[in-house]
């Protein structure tokens, strides 16, 4: 799973304090946080960049199957 995360406010930033306790228990994820937006901004301000993402996540995630 990837989770893409903006960071830009409080709230957000004591949202994603756990995620290295998360992946240090074994939790199997991958994430990006935007530290310019916050985590509203990723898809309501900021579409076109969001998609752009997404996308590159996918590829590399298929380059990574047709690898194995």
């Amino acid at each position: 799973m990837h989770i893409w995360y903006g960071i830009k406010g409080t709230v957000d930033k004591k949202l994603s304090a756990n995620l290295e306790e998360l992946k240090a228990k074994g939790y199997p994820f991958t994430c990006k946080i935007f530290e310019d937006m916050g985590h509203g901004g990723l898809v309501g301000e900021n579409t076109e960049r969001f998609i752009q993402e997404v996308e590159a996540v996918h590829r590399y995630g298929r380059q990574r199957e047709e690898k194995a």
